[in-house]
């Protein structure tokens, strides 16, 4: 999944104890009060579920496809909220890439130095493509990467950051040019 950094602005708000979530995140319904007599004892048999308003169905259906297999010019372009990707150098992003592919980041994105995945799932640099050329600062941590395997894609990397990964071959590193 990506998570966007960046609010989306215009969006209502709605209290998080106010919906009912499935075990993936997603929206099923926004509880309602139980119905009740005039004793103020709740009536049996009403369903206590309301389901999503025409905005939240919406805006599910627009993160579903932000949150999609892979990572599109037009899924940047509201994560980022810019259409000139090829002048974006820093990027924040949660992404998981069991789920999603991030192959063509550095097709997309041909000037980015600096890339935040902290928090996402990554399990290896080789995950992350052969078109970051001018990537020189990758922070992963808490990304659960395993393997360094890819370094030699990223030759302007200078910086590596792995803090909370679970990596054990450090090999990758003694062969990478920087």
């Amino acid at each position: 999944r990506v998570t966007p950094t960046a609010s989306l602005e215009g969006r209502r708000s709605r209290e998080a104890s106010d919906l009912q979530r499935s075990s993936d995140g997603l929206v099923l319904a926004r509880n309602r009060p139980e119905p009740r007599d005039d004793r103020g004892v709740a009536e049996p048999g009403e369903g206590d579920l309301e389901p999503p308003s025409q905005w939240e169905a919406d805006f599910l259906s627009e993160i579903d496809e932000i949150c999609a297999d892979t990572i599109t010019a037009e899924k940047l372009w509201r994560i980022v909220g810019t259409r000139q990707l090829d002048a974006l150098t820093h990027l924040d992003i949660v992404i998981d890439t069991s789920r999603q592919s991030v192959d063509d980041l550095g097709r997309l994105l041909p000037r980015l130095q600096t890339l935040n995945l902290d928090g996402s799932k990554v399990a290896s640099i080789r995950d992350l493509g052969t078109g970051l050329q001018h990537l020189q600062s990758l922070s992963l941590n808490d990304a659960q990467v395993m393997e360094l395997d890819g370094m030699s894609a990223l030759p302007s990397l200078r910086e590596l950051r792995l803090r909370g990964c679970n990596v054990s071959n450090l090999t990758p590193l003694c062969t990478h040019e920087s």
